[in-house]
């Protein structure tokens, strides 16, 4: 008998640490955060590489100069306030920089705006809440995916539509390891804080002045 308990102990004592080292890689997880484009959306990158993502994205921000203005085009109201909070958030930079740099102004007609704001409810996917695509000879469009974005806060919306506009602006990603120092990571929210800024981070102005100041 006294055999027996200890093997049954034995085994409750495996079960657990194998459930210890299951949750353990589940919270891991959890920290790295949601996903916030497609796992088909490429981002910007600098046109010289040479690359398809290049011809893609490259094109469009490297022929903005920073004296130019971007416009956005929001038809179906897609999140307003987020999207006027996340162009807010560019367009300080560019009042920070003494009109130096860009900025985003919404426009109230296709024919005049550099990217277009679509609503999509893609409810048979909620693993991405929105994308940024370049679209050669038309305006860029900015997808926006409802069907999961309406289940989160309106702190985490105003995190995803500026993010966006950063690729509008050119930006790609910045490195996991800038949790909390730029909005541009992939995933939202991160780091063991679980941090959703929903201002920019002192990398992205870094890279703002970098890419538009002159």
């Amino acid at each position: 008998m006294r055999k027996t308990a200890l093997l049954l102990a034995s085994v409750a004592i495996a079960v657990l640490l194998a459930s210890g080292v299951a949750l353990g890689v589940t919270s891991s997880k959890q920290r790295s955060g949601h996903p916030i484009e497609p796992e088909w959306m490429d981002e910007p990158v600098a046109a010289q590489e040479g690359s398809v993502q290049a011809s893609l994205f490259g094109g469009h921000w490297t022929s903005v100069t920073p004296e130019e203005t971007l416009y956005y085009y929001n038809p179906e109201k897609v999140y307003p306030t987020a999207v006027g909070h996340g162009a807010g958030a560019w367009n300080a930079l560019d009042t920070r920089f003494k009109g130096r740099g860009v900025r985003l102004i919404k426009v109230y007609s296709a024919a005049k705006a550099t990217v277009r704001i679509d609503g999509i409810r893609d409810c048979m996917d909620r693993s991405w809440f929105a994308f940024a695509q370049n679209l050669m000879g038309a305006p860029d469009r900015l997808g926006v995916n409802t069907c999961a974005l309406n289940r989160q806060s309106a702190k985490l919306r105003q995190h995803v539509l500026t993010h966006e506009l950063g690729h509008h602006l050119g930006s790609g990603h910045q490195r996991m390891r800038l949790c909390g120092k730029s909005i541009m990571l992939r995933s939202v929210p991160c780091g063991r804080k679980r941090i959703v800024l929903t201002k920019l981070g002192v990398r992205d102005a870094t890279w703002y002045q970098n890419r538009w100041v002159r």
